[in-house]
């Protein structure tokens, strides 16, 4: 679907995020969370690759990491890991939210749009971080990878959250971090940004096409503004 038809058809009504890596900068505590973890377990990983994996669901994310494959196993560092990431990113608040989240978070809710979250985190992360933060008020909806069958980039997680929110995929744009979130929103049929601030990689060096890019979160705002006037 090109660019030019979207801004035919579009009125949106919503926005969902990702949260790791687009509303809070917790990504490499989440990695010292699962190197905690393998080293209580004598286990072995290599953190570097996480930042490439966040955004799938984490058991697919331990399989590949901690290299094991019972179920069970998979489960109880799953858990772990759970526990350890909230010890040091909500307990502890070591993370950080990007810059203007909040001021954007407050527009998107003073401008009557729905605002929702889609992450490969548990639920109970996503309560837990977003409480922490404070940005858990103007959230509308919001679902954790404990809650669908397929975990990005399948688009389930997105499809639900627009459910829950009471919009059809074509009114709601995806903000995410990975490549993982832009195939899941063009697979379930939404607009995606894509929020990149550290790498500075230019459109085409990116495997996926995003229908935008952008550095600063703020940068909603006027993507917004600018589909509401076509």
């Amino acid at each position: 679907m090109s660019f030019k038809f979207w801004l035919i058809i579009m009125s949106i009504r919503g926005v969902i995020f990702d949260i790791d890596g687009t509303l809070v900068d917790s990504l490499e505590l989440m990695a010292l969370a699962a190197d905690n973890i393998a080293k209580s377990m004598n286990i072995e990983i290599n953190i570097k690759k996480i930042p490439n994996l966040v955004g799938k669901k984490p058991e697919a994310i331990i399989e590949e990491i901690f290299d094991v494959h019972k179920k069970s196993l998979i489960l109880k560092i799953k858990e772990l890991w759970a526990e350890e990431a909230s010890r040091l990113v909500i307990e502890e608040k070591r993370a950080k939210l990007f810059p203007n989240v909040l001021k954007v978070l407050s527009w998107l809710k003073n401008h009557g749009y729905k605002v929702g979250l889609g992450s490969s985190l548990t639920r109970d992360l996503i309560e837990g971080i977003a409480d922490a933060y404070g940005f858990r008020k103007y959230i509308d909806a919001y679902v954790g990878s404990d809650e669908i069958k397929e975990g990005k980039p399948a688009p389930d997680t997105f499809l639900e959250v627009a459910k829950r929110l009471e919009i059809k995929p074509k009114e709601a744009i995806v903000v995410g971090d990975t490549e993982y979130d832009v195939l899941a929103g063009h697979e379930g049929g939404f607009l995606t940004v894509l929020f990149d601030p550290n790498t500075q990689k230019k459109p085409n060096q990116w495997n996926t096409k995003p229908d935008f890019i952008i550095r600063d979160l703020i940068e909603i705002i006027d993507i917004i503004q600018k589909l509401s006037t076509k």
